[in-house]
């Protein structure tokens, strides 16, 4: 089984438990791009979107509803691709590189970006005050929706939180911390 392969399998996967566990965040998931979308997308960047990008892109485009939408990592709203490019497209050069690709937001000055550079696929966080964090969140899209998977069928800790759904809607409260002994 392929890299892809792989994550179309995750991404299969968090669509059912989100349909069945939380229908509320599935309902405000997008349609996933055509083939001539993302061929328009690609001729928007100027280079070809990483395959596992175009993966999850043709999974579903993001979400409809920010408060209610599918948190694609801990507390961070995956966002509609067009929007991500609009939204960096007046950064300055020195600030923000053409080849991060966001692909989700906080909803604050914080993204989820694909770096294109080499070695490209490299998951990063981008802060609008402070710049690129120079560890990356995931060495890969398809391990950090790996570890989503994971964290939402095995009820997993993922980054010091455990997923919740509220009113059908999924979120990641933090795990409080155990009292000393």
């Amino acid at each position: 089984m392929t890299g892809t392969d792989e994550l179309t399998e995750d991404l299969t996967a968090i669509d059912g438990w989100l349909q069945r566990n939380a229908p509320t965040s599935h309902r405000t998931l997008r349609p996933g791009l055509d083939h001539a979308q993302l061929a328009a997308l690609n001729t928007r960047y100027g280079f070809p979107l990483h395959p596992d990008l175009q993966t999850l892109l043709s999974w579903h485009d993001g979400c409809t509803h920010k408060a209610l939408a599918f948190q694609i990592w801990t507390d961070f709203i995956f966002e509609e691709s067009a929007f991500m490019y609009e939204e960096t497209q007046d950064f300055p050069p020195d600030f923000w590189d053409p080849h991060w690709v966001p692909i989700a937001t906080d909803l604050g000055l914080k993204m989820i970006i694909i770096d294109h550079k080499p070695p490209a696929g490299r998951v990063m966080l981008f802060d609008g005050v402070d710049g690129m964090y120079e560890k990356p969140i995931s060495p890969s899209l398809g391990s950090m929706i790996s570890r989503v998977r994971q964290a939402l069928e095995k009820s997993a800790p993922l980054n010091g939180r455990r997923a919740a759904v509220s009113d059908g809607a999924l979120n990641w409260p933090e795990i409080p911390a155990l009292p000393p002994r």
